[in-house]
């Protein structure tokens, strides 16, 4: 789930459907329940799975449609979607402003470049940019494992990015080169069990959201837990939930 405040309003994925709330009452402003790739204005327009989007200004959303392989950008004045990066429908692992995604899953804006994105291409397992203006991909790391979710830091200094079974933590410098690429916290085995990160283990974290300055807080979607990881204290712990809301975590992404 992906929340953003515009306008008084909070804009959100559900499944197919990006939809807005002002807290009293529901809008679907593009997509339904029928699953498809179908650019167009409202209801007409068709997605096969939304996995995150990210709002790059006022009026325009980027939105990723993980099956159809590519990004989609949303109009919310005009409530119209268009192709904004990938070949959709067509996958594959391409650079330039005809490339190509598997499966790309997440999505976030550089915040020292209005005209950049960030994504992470899961079956590529890799995390590749994408000029706005342009929609040319380029590759910015390779190696990953099953990447999904990302978001930066606190303070927006560190790109931390959900694995398989761990959390990675990016830098970069004033070019956008990547200075530190290490893991933030489990392994590549998976897991239920709190420490310090490096003891750490989950089970397919799926996201990962700020909380404060050095705290993070994770869906670990197959340990139906929400974990978090502070880093003041070194140390990973978990929040209990009851098990309903834990039923609930675990069966949003199932």
């Amino acid at each position: 789930l992906d929340l953003y405040k515009n306008d008084g309003s909070i804009l959100f994925s559900d499944y197919r459907m990006m939809k807005s709330t002002d807290g009293n009452t529901t809008e679907t402003i593009v997509g339904s329940t029928s699953s498809g790739y179908q650019e167009g204005i409202g209801s007409a327009a068709r997605f096969k799975t939304i996995t995150g989007f990210t709002q790059i200004s006022k009026s325009n959303v980027a939105i990723v449609d993980n099956p159809s392989h590519c990004l989609r950008m949303l109009n919310r004045k005009t409530q119209t979607t268009s192709r904004l990066a990938g070949v959709c429908t067509t996958y594959g692992n391409v650079n330039g402003k005809s490339g190509r995604f598997y499966n790309p899953w997440g999505v976030v804006l550089d915040p020292r470049d209005p005209n950049k994105l960030f994504v992470t291409d899961y079956n590529n397992k890799a995390l590749r940019s994408v000029l706005i203006n342009t929609g040319e991909i380029s590759t910015v790391l390779t190696g990953l494992n099953s990447p999904r979710g990302l978001r930066w830091n606190f303070d927006k200094t560190s790109l931390f990015i959900t694995n398989e079974h761990y959390i990675r933590e990016v830098k970069f410098d004033g070019k956008g080169s990547v200075t530190k690429n290490v893991n933030l916290a489990g392994s590549t085995s998976s897991g239920n069990v709190d420490g310090t990160p490096s003891q750490a283990r989950f089970y397919t974290p799926l996201d990962i959201a700020p909380l404060l300055k050095g705290v993070e807080v994770i869906a670990d979607t197959n340990n139906a837990r929400l974990r978090i990881i502070d880093n003041n204290v070194n140390q990973t712990y978990t929040i209990w939930l009851s098990d309903t809301s834990s039923a609930l975590i675990k069966n949003a992404y199932s």
